[in-house]
């Protein structure tokens, strides 16, 4: 199954492989362009490799260690003196120290160490985007294709009760599996999704635009709600809600009241497709057991026990990528389990406490503020840039406090989270009139 998704995408990372030899055994005089040519192919092929995780982030790592070559060779790191690249050194650094002194320090060093690539990768993109201006567009169109792609194969499973590669829904048939088997479709699209949510919301309410288009990006925004919605992913769901209610303010420029009859509407329709849904109305009646029963939660006490383990070691935590393994030491006697028998507590800030108590929480934020600050700030350009307000809010939902969306170190999460971090970020320091 998986072997099918791989050939399908064989012949755009055989070109992609063979422009990066290309590049590395040039003369001297095409070096340069080589590099930069494969640093923007790369760059935009992020977009469909996101289904397959180790793909993906190896794509994002070629990028930063041609970069970080091409600045050598050039002399020039002028960019290494920007103060969230520096912040991310300092970060880095002291989940790299802390390591040593933790239960398995081989893994808490090596991936302190090369989390760095991900910073490395964002101030790729930033040089990109001021070198190669159509770089931008080109990621646009990825992500949009990616996201047409991940509709379209996740509403064929729902139907036929399996996926164009064959995978089947997961957890008794009431979550769907992205095209790599894995059961976080609804997340990836509610996250790469937003460029194409800022599109569409742009040019479905901009009456000067022709009537098809205008329909065209209104069935786009049903289709991605509509896939989401039967992922079965329930905070995903809730996010991609959330977010839509806030574009269609900042993107629509719509008033509040046709905010909310448009939220009415929508979930009168969503709820007559759960009821309509076995899967879902499954799904659907857990989360209300979860909020009636709040002390009976799952979540709720594995997010107790990441508490627990930062309570226990509250100024620099247990150390990085140490939480499946310390976890179980500082629940008090008749603590489920199941409570320590993920990777991570659920729940990022929690694990970022666990992990690195304060000292580090603080450095991640630090890290996280100092990049995002300029994308915030320049939110009136959100409705002309697509990939611009997109990645931005995209960043901003990952970080909100109250999602119980995994850990903030796993590889399938970074992959999704930092290159739309990283255009976000590009997208702030990139003007047309610098071009």
């Amino acid at each position: 199954m998986a072997g099918h998704f791989m050939e399908t995408i064989g012949t755009p990372v055989k070109a992609v492989a063979r422009r990066l030899a290309r590049a590395l055994t040039a003369g001297s005089g095409a070096e340069g362009e080589g590099l930069l040519a494969a640093m923007v192919a790369l760059s935009v092929l992020v977009a469909p490799l996101v289904f397959l995780h180790s793909f993906c982030d190896t794509a994002i790592s070629l990028v930063a260690v041609l970069f970080l070559y091409r600045s050598y060779r050039r002399d020039d790191f002028a960019w290494a003196r920007e103060p969230w690249f520096v912040a991310a050194l300092v970060f880095s650094a002291f989940e790299t120290l802390r390591g040593i002194f933790t239960t398995y320090p081989h893994i808490a060093v090596v991936s302190g160490l090369v989390w760095m690539r991900f910073p490395v990768f964002v101030a790729a993109q930033c040089a990109l985007f001021r070198t190669v201006p159509r770089l931008k567009r080109r990621v646009f169109w990825a992500y949009g294709l990616t996201v047409a792609f991940g509709v379209a194969d996740a509403l064929y499973q729902r139907a036929s009760g399996h996926d164009i590669f064959g995978w089947t829904p997961g957890m008794g048939g009431t979550r769907l599996t992205d095209p790599d088997g894995k059961l976080d479709i609804g997340m990836i699209l509610t996250l790469i999704g937003m460029p194409t949510v800022v599109w569409a919301l742009a040019a479905a309410t901009n009456r000067s635009r022709a009537i098809w288009l205008r329909l065209a990006a209104v069935l786009a925004l049903l289709a991605l709600t509509a896939a989401i919605l039967f992922s079965g992913e329930r905070m995903a769901f809730l996010l991609f809600i959330a977010a839509g209610a806030v574009a269609l303010k900042v993107i629509g420029r719509l008033r509040w009241r046709a905010i909310g009859v448009i939220a009415g509407a929508g979930a009168i329709a969503a709820g007559l497709v759960v009821a309509a849904s076995p899967p879902l109305r499954l799904r659907a009646s857990e989360a209300l057991w979860q909020f009636s029963h709040p002390h009976r939660s799952a979540y709720l006490e594995v997010m107790h026990g990441g508490l627990r383990v930062f309570a226990a070691n509250p100024v620099v935590g247990i150390g990085f990528r140490q939480y499946r393994y310390d976890c179980a030491r500082y629940q008090p006697p008749g603590v489920p389990h199941e409570v320590c028998a993920d990777l991570h507590p659920h729940q990022i800030w929690i694990e970022n406490l666990a992990e690195g108590g304060v000292v580090g929480t603080g450095l991640i934020l630090a890290v996280l503020i100092l990049m995002l600050a300029p994308a915030v700030r320049d939110w009136r350009r959100w409705r002309d840039e697509p990939l611009f307000g997109g990645a931005a809010m995209a960043v901003l939902l990952r970080l909100w406090p109250i999602a119980t969306t995994s850990s903030f170190y796993v590889s399938q999460r970074e992959i999704v989270f930092w290159p739309l971090m990283a255009f976000a970020v590009a997208m702030a320091s990139w003007r047309p009139d610098e071009v």
